[in-house]
């Protein structure tokens, strides 16, 4: 997968996806700072403080595995929902993009854009790569299937094997290492830049 993946039609369609998830997220961040203002995002992440308050309370080893089942699950259905012609996962992507950066611009408003950083990216390094990876094999299952319902020369269910290939051999580890990250490495460093 290395050097031909950057040629191949799915990374076109990851770096579409790439694409669609930063300017929703600048559309979400600049929500935050338009008339809207910060409290654009409260909402969002009052129901996310409450859900990992919840968790949280139980300890960083139930709260990796919350976010591991969580994302496993989340990414694998956009795989597979892939068959709706691409619409779950543009709307997956775009629903994503716009609550980070919501989140972003609410949260930077309060304590600055460097903990929000901290809090962000180190597991947001492998996470969000990794979700978004999910989103293009699931535009690439959609492409296929469109390919079919218009006439074209097109194998939906190997596309989809082959994207689960990808989920399970990259997507699926990747999210556990994020996960472990976010419970057990977030928590110190965001506890030592607030």
């Amino acid at each position: 997968m290395p050097y031909r993946f950057f040629a191949s039609p799915l990374a076109r369609k990851f770096y579409f996806t790439v694409a669609l998830f930063a300017v929703s997220a600048i559309i979400g961040y600049r929500t935050t700072q338009g008339a809207l203002g910060p409290e654009a995002g409260e909402d969002v992440l009052r129901a996310f403080a409450d859900l990992v308050g919840a968790i949280g309370d139980r300890g960083p080893l139930a709260l990796m595995t919350l976010i591991f089942l969580n994302n496993a699950i989340k990414a694998l259905a956009v795989v597979l929902l892939g068959f709706s012609l691409g619409l779950v996962p543009f709307i997956y992507v775009v629903v994503n993009g716009l609550v980070v950066g919501l989140a972003i611009g609410t949260v930077s408003a309060r304590v600055g854009p460097g903990p929000v950083l901290m809090g962000i990216l180190p597991h947001g390094i492998i996470e969000v790569p990794a979700f978004l990876l999910a989103a293009a094999l699931g535009f690439q299952v959609g492409g296929a299937v469109f390919r079919r319902i218009i006439g074209r020369e097109a194998s939906p269910g190997k596309e989809l094997r082959n994207g689960l290939g990808i989920y399970f051999k990259f997507i699926l580890p990747a999210l556990l290492i994020a996960s472990a990250i976010e419970a057990f490495i977030t928590p110190a460093i965001v506890g030592t830049t607030i």
